[in-house]
């Protein structure tokens, strides 16, 4: 069989799914990618580049205009790849597609006769302002379900956005981790602050919305001036964001700036080091929740910390995770850190049981294997009709 697997970069969402489907030597694996092929990739799996522009119409002020205008561009330019892949020869049975925002377009036009698996990704409205957008995406959504055989999503909430003639079509993908690679050991505090004379590091995720950012931020600085024996890394998802933080850490007192870092776009390597580093990764919002990443630091057996209120089953409050309250100003949130810091015995029940639920509930291995069969069962029925 032929399988074509397409994501921003490899393996992205598919685990280690294409390296295994390419280990039988009767098929034959094709990964396309917006970002280039790192090190360390299967050697069996073809691998070629999208060249998209992404680029945003800055003169479109109308959000449906400008959602299905960005998909109807990026959908022309991934369509000359297909069909470059399909005249050079390979013609896939399954397709595995993640994008969702306009490159999966017209990839039903290119190969119509093709097993199409799509797997979409949250939309999170960040400002009520531009809520019209994310409805237009959205709809763009819709639309790739239309030409799908088979979709998935990452809960009950968001297949619940989706039209309902789709519903039938659209399965919950179970969390999974690489647990393997996001394990403990690969990282320590004097990686990242060499010099600094400090025993604890807590990290703050950044990559929310910008008032959640800048309560993490002010807590980071609240816990860095009563704990002298702390460092804080605010970790962004990108150089830019981060660059623009630096800058306003520049005018800080020395004695808080040097124990306080700024990260962002670090590769799949540093990322894991620095939640190995970490004693404790702080997420300020529960709003639609980074669930990757918490499982990311639970599996390296690094202390998770979010808002109350949280409602995923894998995240229960003293068991594997800490909590602190979600209307708390920085001070108490700061406080509340610190008093966890002070709990190692405790914290480290909790990093470890957390580490465990991993291992026994989310790892990559047994859910993609229990996935990929799930699929290839629905390719063959497909094929018996």
């Amino acid at each position: 069989m032929r399988f074509l697997f397409c994501d921003n970069m490899y393996p992205g969402r598919f685990g280690h799914l294409p390296a295994r489907l390419a280990a039988d030597p009767e098929n034959r694996v094709m990964f396309l990618s917006y970002h280039a092929r790192g090190g360390g990739a299967d050697d069996n799996v073809a691998h070629a580049r999208f060249r998209l522009d992404r680029t945003e119409n800055a003169q479109e002020s109308d959000p449906f205009f400008a959602a299905w205008g960005k998909a109807f561009r990026l959908g022309r330019q991934a369509f000359r790849t297909f069909c470059h892949i399909r005249d050079s020869g390979f013609v896939p049975d399954m397709i595995f597609i993640t994008f969702f925002d306009g490159p999966a377009l017209f990839v039903r036009r290119a190969f119509p006769e093709a097993f199409v698996t799509s797997y979409f990704g949250a939309l999170r409205v960040r400002d009520a302002d531009v809520s019209a957008r994310f409805d237009a995406l959205a709809d763009v959504q819709n639309h790739q379900a239309l030409q799908s055989d088979l979709c998935f999503v990452r809960s009950e909430a968001q297949k619940a956005r989706f039209a309902a003639p789709l519903q039938s079509r659209l399965h919950v993908l179970p969390p999974f981790v690489d647990t393997a690679f996001f394990s403990p050991g690969h990282g320590a505090l004097r990686d990242f602050f060499p010099g600094v004379d400090a025993r604890e590091l807590a990290v703050f995720h950044m990559k929310g919305s910008a008032h959640a950012a800048a309560e993490g931020a002010q807590t980071a600085l609240a816990l860095l001036a009563g704990r002298p024996s702390c460092c804080a890394a605010l970790a962004f998802g990108s150089e830019r964001a981060r660059d623009l933080w630096w800058e306003r850490g520049a005018s800080l007192p020395e004695r808080l700036r040097r124990r306080l870092l700024f990260v962002g776009g670090l590769d799949k390597i540093d990322y894991r080091a620095l939640l190995c580093a970490a004693d404790v990764h702080v997420f300020p919002e529960n709003e639609e929740p980074p669930l990757q990443e918490m499982l990311e630091t639970m599996s390296c057996e690094t202390l998770l910390m979010t808002p109350e209120g949280g409602r995923n089953p894998l995240l229960v409050p003293g068991e594997t995770v800490e909590t602190f309250p979600a209307d708390a100003y920085m001070e108490e949130r700061a406080r509340c850190i610190a008093g966890a810091l002070d709990r190692r015995e405790e914290s480290m029940r909790i990093r470890r049981r957390g580490r465990r639920v991993m291992e026994s509930c989310c790892n990559e291995a047994s859910v993609l294997n229990a996935h990929l069969r799930f699929v290839l069962a629905a390719f063959e029925r497909t094929r018996q009709v």
